[in-house]
């Protein structure tokens, strides 16, 4: 089996007929200059790729195969016919063809090992893809109401960011942002069902997720400083304001919701200081660029919950019973962002979930005497998830 960082050097000291040779590349085949030239295009692609530029490294692709189909070794073959999927599978996650990804990304244990051979980093960053391609998978599943494989899937993420942990070594500084995107990807995870949560009017267990996720934000909490400034850092940031938001939601519908009480003082000004939360986190996903755009659209609509829940919280609590329709348009209001945020129903789901956010929000507003309402909430989850 070749060895690639040798190929490189051989390169780079002008020994092509050795290079060649390496590989089994004929003289014939190609010209001393499109071998450098695919050879150095191989090697900025490795280095790019290792390095989280992925979408930089896309560049070099054709040449790198230009240089698989002129080779004769199988090793060499074997490489990067891995590498030009896994780079295909990673290019087509972020362009939104999620199930075609998740294949290409789908890499086993003994292949991670081998390829791990050529690069030492590629199990690190190969798992983590990998991870990251199944949880676009949960999100879909969700989308579709199918929320027993959501959570099987989302178990696989958890067992396969366990395995890039013991991968990862501490006191290796390269490896903190790998320690990061673990954590940050976990809270995000947690961040999905616990919508799921809200949207079901279970304020129970959100606060359970909550609590249980709280350590992912202490982990990231510590990684935080110790990480370069750059997009990964940013999103951090960003993740763990996120929970901190859910954290007051909760606290605030269960006041507004549950309790029906209005909110006093100190509540005003919390929201407040949650809005200039939701303006500072906007302006790190805006300054994290494209990885940055899926939280914009979280932060979006986290902006618009925060508002209808001031306007829900200003009604005097002697006004709950007389306004009751007042606060139920206003919940199904929250309901349905919240829905249209983190659920995104398929057009034949619409109805479904429409009808559920109206049912929650006619008990919100009119208490007891909407509770008659609640079992068909159990049902159409049921009917949802066969």
């Amino acid at each position: 089996m070749f060895d690639l960082n040798n190929l490189f050097t051989l390169v780079k000291r002008n020994e092509i007929g050795k290079a060649r040779e390496l590989i089994k590349i004929k003289d014939d085949k190609i010209t001393d200059s499109q071998f450098i030239d695919y050879i150095i295009s191989l090697e900025k692609f490795i280095k790019l790729f290792v390095s989280g530029r992925q979408p930089e490294a896309f560049q070099y692709v054709s040449n790198i195969d230009q240089l698989l189909s002129f080779s004769n070794d199988d090793g060499l073959k074997y490489f990067l016919n891995t590498l030009l999927n896994f780079s295909e599978g990673l290019r087509r996650l972020l362009a939104g063809d999620v199930w075609k990804a998740e294949s290409l990304l789908d890499i086993g244990s003994k292949d991670m090992e081998r390829m791990s051979f050529f690069v030492p980093e590629f199990k690190k960053f190969g798992l983590n893809y990998k991870a990251v391609a199944k949880i676009a998978t949960v999100r879909i599943y969700l989308n579709a109401g199918d929320i027993e494989t959501a959570k099987r899937v989302s178990g696989e993420v958890n067992d396969i960011y366990d395995e890039l942990l013991k991968t990862l070594d501490a006191n290796i500084e390269s490896d903190l942002s790998g320690f990061a995107e673990v954590f940050a990807a976990k809270l995000e995870l947690s961040n999905l069902f616990t919508s799921l949560d809200y949207i079901l009017y279970d304020l129970e267990s959100m606060k359970n997720r909550l609590d249980n996720a709280t350590v992912y934000k202490r982990e990231l909490e510590k990684y935080k400083s110790q990480l370069k400034d750059g997009p990964i850092k940013l999103l951090i940031m960003a993740s763990i304001n996120i929970h901190s938001i859910f954290l007051e939601f909760y606290k605030l519908t269960r006041k507004i919701l549950v309790l029906r009480e209005p909110f006093d003082k100190s509540d005003i000004k919390e929201l407040s200081e949650i809005q200039k939360t939701l303006f500072d986190t906007k302006e790190l996903t805006i300054n994290a660029g494209l990885r940055g755009q899926g939280y914009l659209y979280m932060v979006n609509q986290l902006i618009a919950i925060r508002n209808n829940l001031y306007s829900l919280g200003k009604i005097s609590k002697k006004d709950f019973g007389r306004f009751s329709g007042m606060i139920s348009g206003i919940a199904f209001l929250i309901f349905l962002i919240i829905v249209q945020l983190f659920i995104q129903p398929s057009a034949q789901l619409q109805f479904v979930y429409i009808f559920s956010v109206l049912i929650l929000s006619l008990i919100v507003g009119f208490g007891y005497g909407a509770l008659k309402f609640q079992p068909l909430l159990k049902l159409l989850s049921k009917n949802n998830s066969s």
